[in-house]
């Protein structure tokens, strides 16, 4: 809420002579509106006008529009007048304790006072508060060291009343009285009025202070009958002004109404056209649809007879993706003969069929031998885990699991930290493939990412599809733990629980690095929360997704 600045009169016993006999009578007949506290936009208006008259504007010339604008503001905001009134006496020596005395009253007319406070400031600008009465507390008292007072605020109208007890007070200061009224606008507004021991200037203001304002709160006093003569003439000329004012308005008024009418009628015409088009639209799309459904059903039973084909085959190849794993034997696993060779999607194609089902070969990044699945849903798997005989022992601290364990061609885990270098590189899903109960079954997940060991290898994990049921998204966003590092959500350390290593959230729904050959907690089990037996084997293998090609 920004200030409004009214009346800052110095001393009622100083007098103050104008040195410019063209602009006075102008700065007489605008101060009275200045020292009623009137917002800043009104004193704004008020000083173009007077601008616009001190040009010699001839006395017959019609008002301009901006003439009209701002009498009509002066006339409207007179109405929600405020009356604010301010003084300072200083009395002989020997009179009273007190050197002098400083007033304050504020009467709103159709306005609410919200608040009235007396304030101290000093010729550099410093200003202190003194007694401040308001709608909460509407008496108070001050007795402070050269200052005592009494405020009130009573059926709309404060006073205020300082006595000065201390000689400085009466001769180096000036006394700013500011109210806090409310218009029955969405804001409150202030005004306020100032008094001291001399000239006006001497007070440091504020930037945005208009000049013309300090001029005329120089130039003459709100009590100068000039003024009131003035005043009272120029309120004849608003009442003619305010008339006119509404005349206008209401002219305005039928005019927007007119328009507003019309625009609606248009309106109303565009959206029955609107709908009446929609509704062609929609036969048109519903009997496109008909046609199409009929073409389906004709294509649909023509296809009868591939598709139970089609079926036959497809049962087929999944009966080979699912063949016993744990019967792989080191006959079944074979060196690259080709260093180039890279594990990728299609190794399993018909090209190269011909490929043993693992193929030991270095990845070129880890600089390290990887397994290699040809086989399984076109091949190209590198296997991070693989559990078939139970010879590994899987309970490991946090360095184990870090840099992996295991041989492989026997049972293996490849390491956090690779994982990591090889997720973190390229974008990769995984499959995990199980044995349970004498079944084989499998899980998918559209992407896998390990993240960093700063990040304690965090699990990143995409959607699931499979036979095995989804355990693995319990754990998505958890941390790796072992039994010398808890990064788990539990009280106590699932590693230790599950006897393992592994993404542990509280516990565990799936736990394949856990003792091998025993139940649930502690055995490798998947999705234990509905049968606690261990799985028999296990793989967990990625793949690099393929990029999409650009049409």
């Amino acid at each position: 809420m920004k200030p409004i600045l009214a009346n800052r009169n110095i001393s009622m016993t100083t007098k103050i002579r104008t040195s410019n006999k063209r602009t006075g009578v102008l700065q007489k007949l605008f101060c009275p509106f200045r020292s009623l506290g009137l917002p800043t936009r009104i004193i704004k208006n008020i000083n173009i006008l007077s601008k616009a008259m001190q040009h010699g504007r001839p006395r017959m010339m019609k008002p301009s529009l901006l003439e009209i604008i701002v009498l009509c503001t002066i006339g409207l905001d007179l109405t929600y007048g405020l009356e604010l009134t301010m003084n300072r006496e200083l009395f002989a020596a020997g009179m009273d304790d007190a050197c002098g005395q400083v007033t304050c009253r504020a009467k709103g007319n159709h306005v609410e006072v919200d608040s009235v406070k007396l304030m101290k400031k000093t010729n550099v600008g410093k200003v202190t508060d003194l007694i401040q009465v308001s709608k909460q507390w509407p008496t108070q008292d001050v007795l402070l060291d050269g200052v005592h007072g009494k405020a009130t605020l009573d059926k709309n109208v404060a006073n205020i009343q300082v006595k000065l007890m201390d000689i400085s007070l009466c001769g180096n200061h000036f006394f700013l009285c500011e109210v806090l009224y409310n218009n029955h606008s969405d804001q409150g507004e202030t005004a306020s009025s100032i008094v001291g021991p001399g000239p006006i200037s001497d007070v440091r203001f504020d930037a945005d202070v208009p000049q013309k304002f300090q001029e005329c709160t120089l130039s003459t006093s709100p009590s100068s009958g000039l003024c009131l003569k003035e005043l009272e003439y120029l309120g004849d000329k608003v009442n003619k002004v305010e008339d006119r004012c509404y005349s206008q308005g209401d002219r305005l008024d039928q005019k927007f109404t007119q328009k507003i009418e019309s625009v609606e009628s248009k309106v109303r015409s565009q959206e029955d056209a609107f709908l009446a088009r929609i509704g062609t639209m929609e036969a048109a799309l519903t009997a496109k649809v008909t046609k199409l459904e009929d073409r389906l059903s004709s294509t649909a039973l023509h296809q009868t007879t591939d598709m139970a084909k089609a079926l036959e085959e497809l049962e087929s190849k999944i009966a080979q993706l699912f063949a016993p794993s744990d019967t792989v034997n080191r006959s079944q696993i074979a060196p690259a003969t080709n260093q180039d060779m890279i594990c990728e999607r299609g190794m399993g194609d018909d090209v190269t069929k011909n490929l043993p089902p693992y193929l030991v070969m270095t990845n070129q990044m880890l600089q390290k031998e990887v397994l290699c699945d040809t086989h399984t849903d076109g091949g190209g798997w590198i296997i991070i885990q693989r559990r078939a005989r139970g010879d590994v022992d899987f309970y490991r601290d946090w360095t184990s699991y870090r840099e992996g364990f295991g041989s492989i061609t026997e049972d293996f885990w490849l390491g956090n930290e690779a994982i990591y270098r090889l997720t973190d590189a390229h974008p990769y899903e995984l499959r995990v493939d199980i044995r349970f109960k004498g079944a084989e079954q499998f899980a998918e997940y559209s992407s896998f990412r390990v993240e960093s060991e700063t990040n304690s290898y965090r699990l990143k994990l995409g959607s699931y599809t499979g036979n095995a049921q989804d355990a693995l998204s319990h754990h998505k966003d958890m941390f790796f733990s072992t039994f010398d590092r808890d990064n788990d959500k539990e009280a106590g350390n699932c590693a230790i629980v599950g006897h393992g290593g592994w993404w542990y959230n509280a516990c565990y729904n799936a736990n394949l690095n856990g003792q091998w050959g025993v139940k649930a907690p502690k055995g490798p089990v998947w999705l234990w929360v509905k049968d606690k037996d261990g799985v028999s084997f296990s793989e967990m293998k990625i793949r690099r997704v393929r990029s999409p090609v650009s049409a």
